[in-house]
C-alpha cells in the first residue's frame, strides 16, 4: 500500500494551497485573521496549537507565525494561563462565571457584586474583556458585547450608561467606535471580580 498520504503534499501543491489561503485572508481584518485560522483548524480536527512551534518574532514578517494564542492542556490561550497564575485563579473560578464550549464563551454569572449600577456596569465591561480573552488570547471586545452583558445582568441604564463607561478610567483602553481592550490594571481588576463572584455562588 502506498504511503503517499503519510508523506504529505508536494511542494507545488503546498505553494498553491498557501496562495489560496493568503488570498482568502486578504479580506479579513488583520486582528481577526488568527481567530479564523484557528477556528478552521479546529473544524478540520487538527488544532493549530497541537503542532505549532514556538513563535520566534512578535512581528514575524515573511513567516506563517500567528499571534501568541497557543493553548495549554486546559484549552485556554497561553496568555490566559499566565494571567491566571499571576492572579491565583484556577479553572473552577472561571467556571463559576463563564461557560466554555466549541461554540464559544458565554457569561453565566447571574449577579455581580456592587451596590450601584455604576459598579455593576464596570463588572460587565471587565467580564466582556475576559470573555474575549478566554477564546482568543486578546482581551479586546466591542462595546455592544459589554452592553449585552449589562442587559442580561439587569444593570443597563440608557440615561447614564455612557457616564458609567467613562468612569472605567485606566481599566480599559480604546473607544466605543472601535473597540475596548482591558489594560493590565483591568485584567487585575477582572481577576478580583471573578474571585468575588465565586464567593457568592
Amino acid at each position: 500500500m502506498s504511503d503517499e498520504n503519510d508523506r504529505g503534499a508536494t511542494p507545488e501543491v503546498d505553494s498553491t494551497l498557501l496562495l489560496r489561503v493568503v488570498e482568502t485572508l486578504k479580506g479579513v481584518p488583520s486582528h481577526d485573521r488568527d481567530r479564523y485560522v484557528r477556528a478552521a483548524m479546529v473544524f478540520l480536527g487538527t488544532p493549530i496549537d497541537s503542532h505549532k512551534p514556538e513563535r520566534t518574532s512578535s512581528t514575524g514578517v515573511g513567516t506563517l507565525a500567528v499571534p501568541d494564542v497557543s493553548h495549554s492542556p486546559s484549552g485556554y490561550p497561553r496568555r490566559v494561563n499566565v494571567w491566571m497564575n499571576q492572579n491565583s485563579l484556577d479553572e473552577g473560578a472561571l467556571d463559576n462565571v463563564f461557560h466554555v464550549s466549541p461554540s464559544g464563551v458565554e457569561v453565566i454569572a447571574h449577579t455581580l457584586p456592587g451596590k450601584s449600577n455604576r459598579e455593576r456596569v464596570r463588572g460587565c465591561y471587565l467580564l466582556a474583556g475576559v470573555k474575549s480573552f478566554l477564546s482568543t488570547g486578546e482581551p479586546r471586545f466591542a462595546d455592544e458585547v459589554a452592553r449585552a452583558i449589562c442587559r442580561d445582568l439587569g444593570c443597563y441604564d440608557p440615561a447614564n450608561h455612557s457616564t458609567f463607561v467613562r468612569s472605567l478610567g485606566n481599566l480599559v483602553a480604546g473607544s466605543k467606535s472601535s473597540s475596548f481592550e482591558l489594560t493590565q490594571p483591568g485584567l487585575k481588576a477582572a481577576a478580583e471580580l471573578i474571585r468575588a463572584v465565586g464567593t457568592n455562588v
